[in-house]
This record gives structure tokens, sequence and C-alpha cells, in this order.
């Protein structure tokens, strides 16, 4: 009874532990981007990450420009936004439930991709909390020094 009582103390303290962990799964960074050219092109719809990934870059500095994500972006479209902005920001986000504070929760992929070579200087992936994956993408940032 003893043994079975600290067994089930154990396992939810480790429930309890994992649940306070990110869920991040992936960060890749293959390479810097250029600080010299502030100009991104990110998608013009208005979800609450958006939203919020939009801010945190105006606030750095940068010149977010809206832009209709579609399936894909023609070559035409590609060349005519590799003159005005170096960076295009992609986001897929879909909904994953509700977090402890009541704020929405999201599984998602974000990239920056540079215009003219196509490269893909960050990409964050998984599945968290609205807050949690905005600081994600602010640390990793200013890990790779995109951010003042």
């Amino acid at each position: 009874m003893i043994v079975r009582a600290a067994l089930f103390a154990l396992s939810s303290a480790l429930l309890v532990a994992c649940a306070s962990q990110t869920a991040t799964e992936h960060v890749e960074r293959p390479g810097s981007a250029d600080r010299q050219a502030l100009t991104i092109f990110v998608p013009a719809r208005q979800t609450p990450l958006a939203t919020r990934i939009r801010a945190l870059l105006s606030a750095h500095g940068w010149q977010p420009v809206a832009y209709t994500a579609g399936a894909g972006i023609s070559s035409a479209d590609a060349q005519a936004m590799s003159i005005q902005g170096r960076y295009r920001l992609t986001l897929d986000a879909r909904p994953a439930g509700k977090c402890r504070n009541d704020g929405p929760g999201y599984a998602y992929q974000l990239s920056i991709i540079e215009n003219r070579t196509g490269t893909v200087p960050l990409t964050l992936s998984g599945a968290d909390c609205l807050d949690a994956i905005v600081s994600q993408f602010q640390q990793t940032m200013v890990a790779d020094g995109l951010l003042r």
C-alpha cells in the first residue's frame, strides 16, 4: 500500500513537471538572416498569433508588410517581393485547445524565408499556448541576432 502511494505521488509529480514544460518540438537555425534589410512580408490574416508576431516584429524595428498567403507564391510574386522586402514570414497555425490561463493553444509552424534565395534562416514548429509560442519566437530571434 505504501509502495503504491509512493508510485502514485511520483507519477503525479512527473506529470506536473511535464505539464510545465513548453511543447516546442523543433527549432532549426540553418543560417543567420541579414539585419540590414528589416522589411518582412507577413500573412495578412488577423489571428491572435499572427497579430502578436507582427507586433513583436514592429516593436523590434522590423517593418511588417501584409501579404495574402496562399498555397504557393508564384515566381513573379516572389521576384516582386524580393525587390520590396528581403524576408517573408510563413505561418500555419491550427487551434489546439485552451491553455491553463484560458488563452488559446495552437499547433503551429512558422518560418522566415529570404525572398531572393529561398533560404530559411529560422523555422519553429510544435504545439503550445499563444504566449509561449510568441516567447519562443522572440527568444530564437534574439539568439540568432535578428531582434535588437
